[in-house]
């Protein structure tokens, strides 16, 4: 075997030596080719193939799903401007079981998952902040559920109760939606998205829901106002308002004697019957 090995190579030298100088850079240079093609080739069958983990992504949901990678050490590519999350082909179901085992992505907002980890030094003000994040939450992805509607956001204003009741502001809701490409809304299912808003939050009224698109244009402008059977006049307004207002205090003013200050919260509201009849006699 030796010998076999040996003569190859007395073969091999006597024919380069019988080469010319042209013809041993020809060959050196194709044998550096090949050798370079080699190597790549190698490299780019031993890279990972990456594939789709998430598309369409919110920016907060996009930080949420790479913040969560880093921490599983998975490699990461971004496509598509950030909306979409790539991972090596290999692992991409076990990594989208894991994320979805957190909650991710949200689609926008965290619903009422916040309140699966109970904390109890959490003070009032949190947990409403809380409740009002996971309410905006759930009805962005209620409304984002529907086929015409690629991504929604909703932004709710609920004010805090005050004492009395002409210092109370109303909530107010602004639904804010994407539609796919050459989608477009009915005139009854925005009015739909309206009355699940308003009737989804304490207090909502259905005039203070409006619905935008994302270039800012009023959806919710086509929906006329629900009529009522007649319009109060100015002066019958403020004696209904000073009559609520005066009793309140009245009644709040003799609980407190009872229970102490601040230890009661009075609401009045009263209806009035101004129609009026005209009885003739003869």
């Amino acid at each position: 075997m030796r010998n076999f090995f040996l003569q190859l190579y007395n073969q091999v030298r006597d024919i380069i030596q019988r080469l010319s100088t042209q013809q041993k850079i020809i060959i050196g240079f194709s044998s550096l080719i090949i050798v370079a093609g080699l190597i790549i080739l190698l490299v780019l069958t031993s890279r990972p193939i990456f594939t789709p983990l998430f598309s369409n992504l919110s920016s907060e949901d996009a930080s949420a799903v790479v913040n969560k990678l880093k921490e599983l050490k998975v490699d990461y590519r971004l496509a598509t401007g950030g909306s979409t999350v790539l991972v090596p082909k290999p692992v991409v179901y076990e990594t989208r079981l894991s994320l979805a085992g957190v909650g991710l992505p949200q689609e926008g907002g965290v619903g009422f998952e916040v309140f699966d980890k109970t904390s109890y030094n959490l003070t009032d003000f949190t947990q409403r902040i809380n409740y009002l994040r996971a309410l905006q939450g759930e009805l962005s992805r209620t409304i984002g559920g529907l086929s015409e509607v690629e991504r929604c956001r909703v932004h709710l204003v609920i004010p805090k109760p005050e004492l009395y009741i002409e210092e109370e502001k109303e909530a107010t809701a602004c639904v804010v939606l994407k539609l796919k490409p050459a989608a477009f809304l009915k005139e009854e299912q925005i009015k739909g998205i309206m009355h699940l808003v308003s009737h989804s939050v304490e207090g909502l009224k259905l005039k203070n829901v409006d619905v935008i698109d994302i270039h800012g244009n009023l959806l919710s402008e086509v929906i006329e106002p629900e009529k009522t059977p007649f319009q109060l006049t100015a002066t019958q307004v403020e004696f209904q308002k000073n009559y609520e207002r005066d009793t309140q205090r009245g009644i709040q003013s003799m609980l407190e004697k009872v229970l102490g200050p601040n230890k009661a919260v009075v609401r009045v509201s009263a209806e009035f019957d101004f129609s009026k009849s005209e009885v003739k006699s003869e």
